[in-house]
């Protein structure tokens, strides 16, 4: 996994949204291997880089604003942040904690709990500042005995990747204890310090500018098809927990710990990156899938994401998956949606699927469609992060910006969209049109007109794209198959 991403800017981290305004860039995603080295504690679900936003949309928009290098950051003029709303209700005594055959205690829901429903709003347990394992030890040592209680019920790991006793040493070295000096003494301090280091690099999440341990939050188990979200508020100081599907009773509480690109890592990633830092193999919906939908979907997931970002970015142009204008991006963006739904992702992924397919569509004056996927958009914001977004609305970037942003576009294009996002073909109130409107009203039907085919076209070639790699994968088994049986034809 890689490290955190947080917005170094006024307030507090907007850990909740780094999805928006993380510019790490990406290299094209490989199916065979991962790079898991990290040698500071990894927190659960980090984000991907894939920008929304495109510089047509913005040029297109006199009233839009940017942020840093990144072009998300629609502020309308018009548009005025609303006061601080009333704080998302958490519906209580909804899920128990329970042990797992495999995978240590988990929280099961002991009620039917509705998609959208908070289902926490914890403080944290432990929390540091910075990304460095060996913070915890002091940050630990200065808690109370019922919460050093709490802390040491949760679940141990001794990550491959970090050597914890070399990082006690240098603690004890740097704070110039005199522990040092009695070697018995000594290895047992190291002893609690590994405990400690292990137990936090197991159990924590993102935390705003640091990281941090929940008494209740980091129960949550794994899965690759998530059924919550979990998300740290700034403006709560809080872990929240959100349902993002329709939840029954009896059915565990997971989130995923592979947030960002990960979710699109092929089964063999996923299981190493969660061997090596969790030390458990994963057994979900997904990884267990015998019929490999859920691995050709991950695979092409990935290739998609991967194009959408290099035409983000203007680089890689001409390579398989790269869109080259706004209706292929349009295309290509409603089709990772589509597996995104087919997948049961319904998290951050597809929050940014729909906020650059409503950017795409805004591109080619399709502003019904616009409306519509930047209110899909709206949806799934208030599913994972409820109802305190103040911070988002500050800068710009929260889906009610956007929405805002699309109508203010479509209404300097002479467009009324009414609540729903349709068209709301409203009678000018001014008399008749002057001969300069007259034409430029056909000129844009035309390039809209022009526009639709183009996008037809592109949808064609979706499908072609999509028919070659599903051919590919396809004789791919096919291939592996004969090789084994080649190998081991006693057991064909």
């Amino acid at each position: 996994m890689s490290s955190t991403k947080v917005f170094e800017g006024p307030g507090e981290g907007l850990n909740h949204i780094y999805f928006f305004i993380d510019k790490a860039r990406q290299s094209r995603p490989s199916t065979s291997s991962t790079d898991t080295t990290n040698q500071c504690a990894t927190p659960r679900s980090e984000a991907a880089s894939l920008d929304s936003e495109d510089t047509e949309a913005t040029t297109a928009m006199s009233n839009s604003s940017s942020l840093g290098n990144s072009h998300l950051s629609p502020n309308a003029k018009s548009f005025a942040p609303p006061a601080l709303s009333n704080q998302t209700p958490t519906i209580a005594n909804v899920f128990e904690m329970r042990e797992t055959a495999d995978r240590g205690y988990g929280l099961f829901a002991t009620a039917h709990i509705p998609i959208g429903a908070r289902i926490l709003c914890e403080s944290p347990l432990l929390r540091i500042d910075e990304n460095g394992l060996h913070r915890a030890i002091n940050a630990y040592e200065k808690l109370q005995d019922s919460q050093k209680a709490a802390f040491d019920k949760l679940q141990f790991f001794k990550p491959e990747l970090i050597d914890l006793e070399q990082a006690s040493r240098f603690d004890l070295i740097e704070r110039q204890d005199k522990r040092l000096d009695d070697d018995q003494l000594c290895d047992a301090v190291v002893a609690d310090h590994v405990k400690i280091m292990g137990t936090f690099a197991a159990n924590n999440f993102a935390a705003g500018k640091g990281l941090a341990v929940f008494e209740k939050a980091s129960r949550l188990n794994h899965s690759c098809v998530p059924n919550v979200h979990h998300s740290f508020n700034p403006i709560l100081q809080k872990q929240t927990v959100h349902a993002v599907r329709d939840i029954q009773p009896g059915e565990e509480l997971c989130t995923t710990y592979l947030g960002g690109p990960g979710c699109y890592y092929v089964r063999s990633q996923r299981v190493e990156m969660l061997r090596s830092n969790y030390g458990f193999t994963c057994t979900c919906t997904a990884c267990s899938d015998p019929s490999g939908a859920s691995e050709s979907r991950r695979q092409l997931m990935a290739n998609l994401a991967w194009g959408l970002q290099q035409y983000l970015e203007r680089s890689a142009f001409g390579m398989t998956f790269v869109p080259t204008s706004p209706a292929e991006a349009l295309a290509q963006s409603e089709a990772f949606i589509h597996l995104l739904l087919e997948e049961g992702l319904f998290t951050v992924e597809l929050m940014k699927a729909y906020r650059t397919a409503s950017t795409q569509a805004l591109n080619i004056s399709m502003y019904e469609k616009a409306m519509a996927y930047a209110k899909n958009e709206a949806d799934v914001e208030g599913n994972c992060l409820g109802t305190e977004l103040n911070d988002l609305v500050q800068l710009g970037v929260a889906s009610s910006c956007w929405v805002e942003t699309v109508r203010s576009a479509a209404a300097r294009a002479g467009v009324a969209l009414g609540k729903g996002g349709k068209y709301n073909h409203k009678k000018s109130q001014k008399g008749p049109k002057s001969q300069a409107q007259r034409e430029k009203k056909r000129a844009t039907k035309k390039k809209q007109q022009m526009k639709k085919k183009e996008l037809e076209a592109a949808a064609k070639a979706k499908e072609r794209v999509e028919q070659k790699e599903a051919d590919r994968s396809r004789k791919e088994a096919e291939r592996k198959r004969k090789e084994y049986d080649t190998a081991f034809p006693t057991l064909a």
